[in-house]
């Protein structure tokens, strides 16, 4: 894989996910509304992994959930406050990454949503740092407690990889690593500014075998996200055992 030019973090100061186009207030919601239909509740004690800029949590809150988000972005963090506070809702953000998560049988209910699952600063063809985060997320949860995980699908992603498009006035660059399991994005705006992105992608038996090999217990792997588009994207739903 090409290695991708120099650039900000895509979750710094002025990225382009801040302003994504598919990630509209209604789209959220009809999110948070499938989430709904396949767990207990989304009104108890939630987790929010990778919060980005807070657009479920705040959904989360807006239903009577009690919710922490978390996120290691300090842009993302800054941009989640503001928008809690904007819609009066109290809602607890941490600047940490899920590695760094130290809470013990706190939640109902963790999320970790589009593509949170496999970030990476560079390329690896370690798994460690994704197992330790469902390890932490496990640990988190009460028991009983449950998990909703949304990650691209390896086998259709690459299917379908464009490799060079543009998305509004940004163009976006993409490329496989066959070795590493990693997909490189580069993001370029107008003004010449360039952000980066790398994530793991997984087929849905790694997928599978990663949340079992934590102790969670699988209960239902659908071959779609949340709300369509991407249709490359599945969504595992799991407990934590009594």
């Amino acid at each position: 894989m090409d290695e991708p030019r120099i650039g900000n973090n895509f979750f710094d100061d002025g990225s382009p996910y801040l302003s994504h186009p598919l990630l509209t207030p209604e789209r959220t919601a009809a999110e948070v509304d499938k989430i709904a239909t396949m767990v207990r509740s989304v009104s108890g004690r939630v987790l929010d992994v990778g919060c980005g800029f807070g657009r479920h949590s705040i959904e989360f809150a807006s239903r009577g959930a009690e919710v922490t988000g978390i996120d290691p972005s300090p842009a993302m963090l800054s941009a989640a406050r503001s928008g809690a506070d904007a819609a009066g809702y109290s809602i607890e953000f941490q600047g940490i990454a899920a590695d760094e998560l130290a809470d013990v049988g706190r939640y109902d209910l963790a999320v970790c949503l589009f593509t949170t699952l496999g970030q990476l600063d560079r390329p690896i063809a370690d798994d460690a740092p994704h197992v330790e985060m469902l390890r932490r997320i496990r640990r988190a949860l009460k028991p009983g407690g449950e998990v909703v995980i949304e990650v691209p699908d390896r086998i259709r992603v690459v299917a379908g990889l464009v490799a060079d498009e543009m998305l509004g006035p940004t163009r976006v660059t993409r490329s496989f690593d066959h070795a590493t399991s990693t997909i490189g994005e580069q993001f370029e705006l107008g003004s010449g500014e360039i952000f980066n992105l790398t994530y793991r992608v997984f087929n849905q038996a790694e997928l599978v075998d990663l949340v079992q090999g934590v102790g969670f217990k699988v209960r239902n792997v659908a071959g779609h996200g949340l709300v369509e588009p991407p249709d490359t994207v599945m969504t595992l739903t799991a407990v934590r055992p009594t």
